[in-house]
């Protein structure tokens, strides 16, 4: 149930991503809050979907919020990235790496 939930709170998110406003940034903030609070399930799904939320909220969040507290869940991704028993986490992790990466830089 709980990765379901949260990935329909991402489609909602990112849905509303088409109407941008202070209030979607906000809905972003909080759903990355929510996502991170599960980071380390023992269940597979919902890990899945916590990294979902989290790349779907990176792209509506302001960058100095990101920067911020990436050194919170910077260090998740890479460990994420490299040890995870899933590979589609594995991989998410990665391409969320490279995004911050490229976001940062701009």
């Amino acid at each position: 149930f709980l990765s379901e939930f949260i990935k329909t709170l991402s489609i909602m998110v990112d849905c509303a991503s088409a109407y941008p406003s202070h209030a979607v940034s906000a809905l972003a903030r909080d759903l990355f809050e929510l996502a991170w609070s599960f980071h380390d399930a023992n269940s597979v799904e919902v890990r899945r979907s916590v990294l979902l939320a989290m790349a779907t909220c990176m792209q509506m969040m302001p960058m100095d919020v990101l920067a911020s507290n990436c050194r919170m869940w910077l260090p998740f991704l890479k460990e994420s990235s490299m040890r995870d028993s899933d590979e589609e986490c594995r991989k998410l992790s990665t391409i969320m790496m490279g995004s911050f990466a490229d976001m940062s830089r701009h």
